[in-house]
């Protein structure tokens, strides 16, 4: 219940990240989000893991399995790219 529930915010961060970002922008609330795209969206910046990166490492795992590995005896990565955005819009409140 509690990961369905967590997908359901995700999605409505995506779907409403605009609306959120003219929030705080309006609110003057210093707002760090997790994806580029909340600051592409108009958010102050971004501070997160790279969803490429995720994608390409589950992608080899997918390989991996594919080709016989075991899924118990493969690691445990954790993310190693991270990506930090900021927004060009909001550049002049900070100065």
């Amino acid at each position: 219940m509690r990961a369905a529930a967590s997908r359901n915010r995700d999605a409505g961060r995506a779907i409403f990240r605009k609306e959120i970002t003219e929030f705080a922008a309006r609110e003057r609330f210093p707002a760090v989000y997790p994806f580029a795209e909340m600051a592409e969206a108009g958010g102050l910046m971004s501070y997160g893991t790279s969803r490429i990166d995720l994608f390409r490492r589950a992608a080899s795992y997918v390989a991996n399995i594919l080709n016989g590995a075991k899924p118990s005896d493969m690691p445990i990565e954790l993310p190693s790219k991270h990506t930090h955005t900021g927004s060009k819009r909001h550049e002049q409140t900070l100065i």
